[in-house]
């Protein structure tokens, strides 16, 4: 009889410690917070403060409301356009983390020692920077207007090779030119694009990488191949 009852009883318990796990799991909040980007015309200029970045930026949370005030800037990736793909991220009470990118206008401030000398000359300083320039990327040639490749996404590159030296930094991203689709606009697909391919920026050597962008529905773009030498 003893017996019985024990079983009872931890049998009643499991099922008050299940409702219970059930009843925690159902209450967590498990879904990041949603940053809105509204689309405007935005230049930033390099080194400034990010507060022209933020405009028409705005966030909302399931559980903690308005969260507008917490969005911030990640990273700035400069294209080689005269554009910059820009990384927004917010944190919500559960520590949910949202993510969106934008791309807008960008200019790099030119040293005062690269610019025109009275006489209307370049300096010799701007004459190397431009050398550096040139070598490091070959141009991917003249393209048309990105479009669509019907319900495929399409992505363009600015070049098909770069070359940095050993120890730098390098990003892929920073060499998309375009991406388009059918549906999705530019802050979708920004976050779907995707690089394979191992490199190592510590060591010497040339490797190759596929860049590509896939939409919300699944199609992929074309692969375009890029090539990276580190020296």
């Amino acid at each position: 009889m003893k017996q019985r009852l024990l079983a009872l009883v931890l049998a009643v318990g499991c099922v008050v410690l299940g409702a219970g796990s059930v009843i925690l799991s159902v209450g967590e909040d498990t879904k990041p917070p949603e940053i809105s980007v509204e689309e405007m015309a935005i230049t930033y200029v390099e080194g400034e403060d990010y507060s022209s970045l933020l405009k028409g930026i705005s966030a909302k949370d399931s559980h903690g409301g308005d969260l507008s005030d917490q969005v911030f800037v990640d990273r700035v990736i400069p294209l080689d356009n005269g554009k910059a793909v820009i990384y927004y991220g917010v944190i919500d009470r559960d520590k949910n983390v949202g993510t969106a990118v934008r791309k807008v206008g960008y200019v790099q401030k030119v040293p005062t020692d690269t610019q025109d000398n009275e006489d209307g000359g370049i300096s010799a300083g701007q004459d190397d920077k431009q050398d550096d320039i040139e070598g490091d990327a070959e141009p991917a040639g003249e393209e048309e207007e990105l479009k669509p490749d019907g319900i495929r996404p399409a992505i363009s590159l600015t070049a098909e090779s770069a070359q940095i030296k050993a120890g730098d930094t390098f990003d892929a991203i920073r060499y998309v030119k375009d991406v388009v689709d059918d549906k999705d606009d530019k802050n979708t697909l920004y976050r779907h694009i995707h690089v394979d391919g191992n490199y190592d920026v510590n060591t010497v050597g040339t490797y190759e990488l596929r860049i590509y962008v896939s939409d919300s529905e699944g199609n992929t773009s074309d692969v375009k191949t890029f090539s990276l030498t580190v020296q």
